[in-house]
């Protein structure tokens, strides 16, 4: 099988759907088959595909991340603080 090369190292525009389902294990049947075997042959779409699961790892980190719950009261206050202080400018205004 020969190797597409996709200089940009962007998808190819027909397949960025079908990328996107690959990285989501939507796709069954020939569709997978066919996206699986783009991949493996076009650099640009299998970087695209890398990226799409950093992505992913990386938003599925940070919902795990544990938040100070001290840290969220004081932004909370600081919200506050800034909307009545917006409240107050605008009734002065």
């Amino acid at each position: 099988m020969k190797r597409t090369v996709n200089q940009n190292v962007t998808p190819c525009r027909h397949m960025e759907g079908l990328v996107q389902g690959a990285a989501k294990g939507e796709l069954k049947g020939i569709a997978r088959w066919y996206a699986w075997a783009h991949i493996h042959r076009c650099s640009g779409c299998r970087a695209f595909l890398q990226r799409l699961e950093a992505a992913t790892l990386a938003l599925r980190v940070a919902k795990e991340a544990s938040v100070d719950e001290d840290a969220l009261v004081r932004l909370r206050r600081q919200v506050s603080q800034l909307a009545e202080t917006e409240n107050d400018t605008n009734k002065n205004a």
